[in-house]
């Protein structure tokens, strides 16, 4: 199961917990949120712990994903400290307010996966990522559904492109 933690409950984080509650193998376990009452309308609402500061969120929670949802005007400083806490970042568009803030951003995230162990960087290359495959298999399962595309492989497909070119 992946845990995700919401910076920022503005309108949009409606949308994306609605989102996550769709996905199986990902739940929000917490929400960080300046306004109290908000953040205690929505914890009530979804059940997830609230946090009033993003940072004691991070140091607090053991989060494998970070959703910055905050005013682009904030992304850099959010993105690059949940980098440094080893937290991957969605981040709400847009990106950021300027090439620079971006491109700071962009250089916190890599140095954070330059920092990654030897152990992790395995794990991956070996593809021993079951949450992963696990949430591809379902969004593949839910475009299926939601597009009414049948499935069928690679093979099939090009013996009909091959059928029709006769």
């Amino acid at each position: 199961m992946l845990k995700v933690g919401i910076i920022g409950l503005g309108g949009v984080s409606e949308a994306h917990l609605g989102a996550y509650q769709e996905v199986s193998g990902i739940e929000v376990v917490a929400a960080a949120e300046p306004r109290q009452e908000r953040l205690d309308e929505m914890s009530a609402l979804h059940g997830f712990r609230g946090y009033s500061d993003y940072c004691a969120m991070l140091e607090t929670e053991s989060l494998d994903i970070a959703c910055v949802l905050v005013p682009a005007s904030l992304h850099r400083q959010v993105v690059q400290t949940c980098a440094e806490a080893g937290v991957h970042v969605f981040c709400e568009k847009p990106l950021a307010n300027s090439l620079k803030e971006a491109l700071d951003m962009q250089k916190a995230v890599d140095k954070a996966v330059k920092d990654i162990t030897a152990k992790q960087r395995v794990a991956v290359e070996e593809g021993d990522t079951p949450a992963f495959d696990k949430l591809e298999e379902e969004k593949t399962s839910l475009l299926q559904e939601e597009l009414a595309v049948p499935d069928v492989s690679n093979d099939d497909v090009m013996q009909g492109e091959l059928d029709e070119t006769r």
